[in-house]
């Protein structure tokens, strides 16, 4: 029942507080000047508060947006901060990083840039004027500063439960994932010490409503995500009646007589397919390419809970995403058609300085 009544809190938040407009004309400030200490003990200077407060929520911003660019238009750039053997891959492009369709990581876009919002406008804007049209009489509380609050109570609180997600449900290493985590953490951190309303007990409220709206929301998704990924693995690629390892999806196209050309020079090259069965770009390399062809090509799955598994040998490779193909020692990141392969058979596209471990 709390979950319906939180929104309405935080719109509250966003309305001016009353008793809290202005302070009495003899303690005016320089316009956009913002307020050196608090009566909640903050501790801390409003104004470099929320230029950190901004600073960090841009860099999160910029962390989440990358990922949504990379979630939807693969390139591999970001291989060389994930560690080798798949594990960023397993959490940027596994069955738990979209929600509704929707990358995880837009969210958190939204979620950083609103924050950073909240923060940087009050420094952007004139003080505020008195009724009577004072332009001397500054505001005790800037507009939006108990949503923004909250909004870094609920970013710290949904970060810990994806934090809790990677470590018990898909325990796979994510350095990105770590990186965010420590910016909404720094967030809050830094928001609590930045006298930004009233009292502590009023960030108290709405830092602990935000986190409270925040973890819920991430509960519910949980629970919708667990069906989704169960009933996907049960539906669309096979669970044997003992949850045993998962198989990749059947494929359905037929090869071409030039895709199977291409698959018998790949073999005879010595070439090795690394993927996972829940990618949905490997199964789009495998549908380009058909079931005849495949089968003439050695397929790696490298996720542990993959039929047929080969993860270690993946590890080995140094793979950080898929789908990776390895020609003679070097890789080959990301999803190819039959013109690219030709062409890296002919030794005719770069392998991304991506060398394979011997």
């Amino acid at each position: 029942m709390a979950a319906p009544v939180l929104p309405l809190i935080f719109i509250a938040a966003l309305a001016p507080r009353p008793g809290l407009h202005r302070l009495a004309k003899p303690m005016a400030l320089p316009p956009i000047a913002m307020a050196a200490t608090s009566t909640g003990g903050g501790g801390g200077d409003e104004r470099s508060g929320r230029v950190a407060i901004a600073v960090l929520a841009t860099a999160g911003a910029a962390e989440t947006g990358t990922l949504t660019v990379e979630k939807l238009w693969p390139s591999g750039a970001l291989d060389g901060f994930c560690l080798p053997g798949g594990g960023c891959a397993d959490v940027l492009s596994g069955s738990w990083s979209t929600v509704f369709g929707v990358p995880l990581s837009a969210f958190g876009l939204l979620a950083y840039g609103a924050v950073a919002a909240l923060a940087a406008l009050p420094l952007l804007l004139p003080a505020a004027a008195d009724v009577d049209g004072d332009a001397n009489v500054a505001a005790t509380e800037a507009p939006g500063a108990s949503a923004l609050v909250f909004g870094a109570g609920a970013l710290a609180a949904f970060s810990a439960c994806l934090m809790l997600l990677l470590l018990l449900v898909i325990q796979q290493p994510c350095v990105l994932c770590f990186a965010s985590a420590a910016l909404s953490a720094s967030i809050l951190v830094v928001t609590w010490r930045t006298p930004l309303v009233r009292s502590r007990t009023d960030a108290a409220v709405f830092a602990g409503s935000g986190a409270l709206l925040s973890a819920t929301a991430a509960v519910a998704l949980y629970v919708g995500q667990s069906a989704g990924v169960a009933g996907l693995a049960s539906a669309d690629v096979g669970v044997d009646a003992a949850l045993g390892p998962v198989a990749p999806p059947a494929i359905q196209a037929h090869s071409s007589a030039r895709a199977l050309a291409l698959a018998g020079k790949l073999q005879a090259r010595g070439a090795r397919f690394y993927g996972a069965y829940w990618c949905s770009h490997c199964r789009d390399q495998k549908e380009a390419l058909g079931a005849e062809a495949m089968k003439l090509l050695q397929y790696y799955e490298c996720d542990a809970n993959g039929k047929a598994s080969r993860r270690a040998e993946c590890m080995a490779a140094g793979i950080k995403g898929y789908p990776t193909w390895e020609l003679e020692g070097a890789l080959f990141p990301g999803e190819r058609d039959l013109d690219e392969l030709e062409r890296m058979l002919a030794g005719e596209v770069e392998p991304d300085g991506l060398v394979a471990k011997k």
